[in-house]
């Protein structure tokens, strides 16, 4: 009788300090997440259905939503902001297919005028698509009045602005570039000084 009880305790606290670590993980997702960027608004959140890797999710318990990257058996990882969380697969609600990419959409938009705005936006894009949109970009300023631009492409992990610098340093319309100064973006956006 005694041994039962003796495990039954530790198997009781064993439980209470799974439940602490979950709490714990919890609360750090909510603080790691309170700054991320929405993925799309309330109104979006009907859905339903099963939930298959690159659909959008929304966390159950925890409300916040994102993109299902990978789900291993009753794990899933996923995409929330530029963050990859993972979270018990029957937590999860479907909402549906991934959203478009906002950032490449808004620049492909803006380039579409004969001349280009003295200021690309690159946050949130890839390092491939967003070089992409640079160059094209950086032809149509060229053909236009402005000789300096900007470029902004954030802080976050730095390889889209070691990316851009490179690639600006290798390309044959650009004079120069710098840092942007502390009221054209810090280090966060690049200022372009075109030839011509």
């Amino acid at each position: 009788m005694k041994r039962d009880l003796s495990g039954e305790l530790a198997r009781l606290r064993n439980e209470f300090a799974a439940g602490k670590r979950r709490s714990a993980a919890d609360d750090a997702a909510r603080r790691l997440l309170a700054g991320a960027p929405e993925l799309e608004s309330e109104a979006a959140l009907e859905g339903g259905g099963e939930i298959e890797v690159g659909g959008r999710v929304r966390h159950a318990g925890l409300g916040w939503t994102g993109v299902l990257e990978r789900l291993d058996g009753d794990r899933a990882s996923v995409r929330v902001g530029g963050k990859r969380l993972t979270a018990g697969a029957d937590e999860l609600v479907a909402l549906g297919d991934a959203p478009k990419r906002r950032a490449a959409t808004a620049s492909t938009a803006t380039l579409a005028s004969d001349d280009a705005p003295p200021e690309l936006q690159l946050i949130g894009m890839r390092v491939e698509e967003a070089l992409e949109v640079l160059d094209g970009w950086l032809d149509r300023a060229l053909a236009g009045a402005a000789r300096e631009v900007r470029v902004v492409h954030g802080h976050g992990t730095g390889r889209l602005r070691t990316a851009v610098r490179a690639h600006l340093q290798r390309h044959p319309a650009v004079a120069s570039h710098r840092s942007g100064a502390p009221n054209e973006g810090g280090n966060g956006a690049t200022v372009v000084t075109l030839k011509g």
